[in-house]
C-alpha cells in the first residue's frame, strides 16, 4: 500500500489564504500607527505656532483707544513668525481695532515651516467680559461656571460686554481692560474646512 506525503492544493491555498490575513493586518496595524503619529505630530506644530503667536501678543504694548489702527503690514509683522518686531510694533489696542474693521472678523495667515497645508486664524478682542458662554450640556444654569465635571476653556464662548465686536473704545469700561486672544487651525483639506479653536488665552490691563 502507497502512502503519499506532503501538502495538497486545499492546504496550500488554505494556508496562503492565512498568511496573505495574517500579512494584511499588520499592514493595516502599521499604516494606522503611522497615521496616528503624523495627526501627533501635525497637531503638536499647530499648537506650538499658536504659543508663539499669543506670546508675541502677550509681549506687546496695550496702548490706548487712541491708537490708529494696525495696517496690513503691521499684522504681517506681528504674525509672520520672526521674533523681530521692528521698531514700532502695533499695540493690542491698534490689532484689536483692525481685527474689528476686517469682514471675515479674524486675521488669517500661512504659518511659515509649518510643513503641511493650512492656515492659522488670529483673533485679537479687548471686549469680553471675564466668564465664558458655555453649552448646556456643561453649564446648566448659564452662570458661566462649569457644572460637574471638568470643561476645557476651549468649550466656552467669549462674551462680549458691549454689544459684539472686537473692539471697544476706553470710555465704556468700568475698572480694567480685559484683552483676550484666540487661535484657529483651518486645514487646507478638506476644501471650505471649519476652523478649530486651537488656543484661547486672556490679558488683563488694570488701571
Amino acid at each position: 500500500m502507497r502512502s503519499e506525503r506532503g501538502l495538497t492544493l486545499i492546504e496550500i491555498c488554505v494556508a496562503t489564504a492565512m498568511l496573505a490575513t495574517v500579512a494584511m493586518g499588520v499592514a493595516a496595524s502599521m499604516m494606522s500607527g503611522l497615521s496616528s503619529n503624523r495627526v501627533y505630530r501635525e497637531n503638536t506644530l499647530v499648537l506650538a505656532r499658536a504659543q508663539h503667536h499669543v506670546e508675541t501678543m502677550y509681549n506687546l504694548q496695550f496702548g490706548t483707544s487712541a491708537d490708529a489702527t494696525a495696517t496690513q503690514a503691521q499684522l504681517d509683522v506681528v504674525f509672520s513668525g520672526d521674533p523681530e518686531l521692528g521698531l514700532n510694533p502695533p499695540s493690542l489696542h491698534a490689532i484689536c481695532k483692525a481685527i474689528d474693521a476686517r469682514p471675515e472678523g479674524f486675521y488669517e495667515f500661512a504659518p511659515p515651516n509649518l510643513g503641511f497645508p493650512g492656515t492659522l486664524l488670529a483673533y485679537a478682542t479687548n471686549n469680553v467680559l471675564p466668564t465664558l458662554s458655555y453649552p448646556v450640556s456643561v453649564d446648566a444654569n448659564g452662570d458661566g461656571v462649569p457644572d460637574a465635571g471638568v470643561a476645557s476653556m476651549i468649550q466656552g464662548q467669549l462674551v462680549s460686554q458691549f454689544g459684539g465686536g472686537a473692539f471697544e473704545a476706553d470710555a465704556g469700561d468700568a475698572g480694567r481692560e480685559l484683552f483676550a486672544f484666540e487661535i484657529y487651525f483651518r486645514p487646507a483639506a478638506p476644501p471650505n474646512a471649519a476652523p478649530r479653536l486651537v488656543l484661547r488665552c486672556f490679558r488683563a490691563q488694570d488701571y
